[in-house]
């Protein structure tokens, strides 16, 4: 089963999904992390490089990338609104998204993704100006109900962990503070919508974070 994490940018996803899966070990339940970051396992790259060549050859996923580009007038010249990543690079995301979906949740362990689905459809909203029904009717479809956590942070908090962090690994780690600010903002707002429409109903604290999730946390 997979466990997916989403939130904005700086929220502590990735310091909350490590916290997860040590629980989740210490309670006896077999779970590795999916996360992709620097300095990721061997193992974990191949399954991802493996992964990118399939969704160019299985139907199912060709149709879902179809899908994504039709929400686009054109997809020519089509430029990203903050951080630089190509119309392509944030579909074949979402694409690569729902096929290690479908694969960790055949599997009998639990699999922690530090970005989950949600996360990378609210970026490609944002990127691109893409309306949120448009979107949602999209991953309405290829949805599978798997366990999702939302970590709520406000836009001032998050800006502060990341002007801290000083970490300069990516993209939005260059950006004025002007623009990460607007970038945050519209990330809560995208973020918001998605935790508003597909029923976040357990509530928890963690570190002074509020953690909304759609099945109980007994862990």
């Amino acid at each position: 089963m997979i466990v997916d994490l989403f939130g904005i940018p700086g929220c502590g996803k990735t310091f909350y999904s490590k916290d997860l899966r040590k629980r989740m070990i210490k309670a006896d339940l077999p779970c590795v992390d999916i996360s992709r970051f620097n300095g990721m396992p061997l193992w974990l790259k191949i399954c991802y490089k493996l992964a990118d060549f399939a969704i160019c050859l299985l139907p199912k996923y060709r149709k879902q990338k179809k899908v994504i580009k039709s929400l686009f007038i054109s997809c020519e010249n089509v430029k990203s609104k903050y951080v630089p990543f190509s119309l392509d690079y944030c579909i074949n995301d979402i694409v690569l998204s729902t096929l290690i979906h479908d694969i960790c949740n055949k599997l009998k362990i639990f699999c922690v993704n530090d970005e989950g689905q949600i996360q990378r459809y609210v970026f490609l909203m944002i990127q691109f100006g893409i309306p949120f029904d448009r979107l949602f009717s999209v991953y309405k479809q290829y949805n599978d109900n798997s366990f999702t956590i939302y970590l709520m942070s406000n836009v001032e908090c998050a800006f502060s962990n990341i002007k801290n962090r000083n970490r300069h690994v990516c993209p939005m780690d260059e950006i004025s503070d002007d623009i990460l600010k607007m970038y945050l903002n519209d990330f809560y707002v995208g973020c918001e919508l998605f935790r508003n429409n597909i029923g976040m109903t357990y509530s928890y604290s963690y570190n002074g974070l509020s953690v909304l999730s759609n099945r109980p946390l007994d862990f």
